[in-house]
């Protein structure tokens, strides 16, 4: 989820920008008409965020005494969540160069998205009592899958000319790593978190500290958002 500088994996033409490489790449339109325009960048920004802050608004949730109807309210709220990220998603992929690094890049958070989306539908009542392992095996696949994305991302980063004196020493790569890492983490806070819940004979002492897990991924998520946010907005960089 996001964006950030790019190290050499694709020929200068794909380039995004001037003097900074760039996660997203241009398909039809470019980068200035269309990754670097304010609409774009509202969406891209908008739904990382809004995604993130109803995780938070579910793992609440969970908080409360159990009852079919806050968590079929916690369910939907990770739904909606996960839809936002596949829209994240298929922001950067429209704008991603065809057969490249990026393009693999982006579809692997893709699919992540989309076994969120599944995982969550599947944490409805009605769902999990008939399959209630689908829910957990949604959310497993789905950290795992953007984990590892986010770890190619930040790797990609590091290998990029504004990176070469570090990460944190140009203002285009730590802007770019901090908004990475807000899903690097929360997925693996929710891989972390599903797993136990799944395998795991817990008390409930251990299912609280699921949910712990599991709220502090959701404010990770959205923590990425906030970054990408003064990322496009305050440093005016995709």
């Amino acid at each position: 989820e996001g964006g950030g500088p790019e190290g050499g994996d694709e020929p200068p033409s794909v380039v995004l920008g001037n003097s900074r490489a760039a996660l997203l790449r241009h398909v039809d339109l470019s980068p200035e008409e269309y990754a670097h325009s304010f609409g774009w960048q509202v969406l891209h920004a908008a739904y990382l965020a809004g995604g993130g802050a109803l995780f938070i608004l579910s793992s609440t949730i969970y908080f409360f005494e159990y009852s079919d109807l806050r968590s079929a309210i916690a369910a939907g709220g990770y739904t909606v969540g996960s839809v936002a990220f596949f829209v994240v998603d298929s922001l950067e992929l429209a704008t991603a160069e065809s057969g490249t690094f990026i393009a693999t890049n982006v579809c692997i958070s893709l699919m992540g998205s989309l076994c969120y989306v599944w995982g969550s539908a599947a944490y409805i009542p009605s769902i999990y009592a008939a399959f209630p392992w689908l829910g957990n095996l949604g959310f497993v696949m789905g950290s795992f899958l953007i984990f590892v994305s986010q770890l190619w991302k930040i790797y990609r980063i590091g290998q990029s000319p504004e990176a070469a004196s570090g990460i944190w020493a140009d203002t285009d790569a730590r802007s770019a790593t901090c908004v990475e890492l807000g899903a690097c983490i929360g997925s693996l806070c929710f891989l972390v978190g599903t797993t136990m819940l799944w395998f795991g004979d817990l008390d409930p002492t251990g299912i609280f500290t699921v949910y712990l897990i599991w709220m502090l991924g959701s404010i990770c998520f959205t923590m990425g958002g906030c970054f990408l946010m003064h990322r496009h907005f305050a440093l005016k960089l995709v």
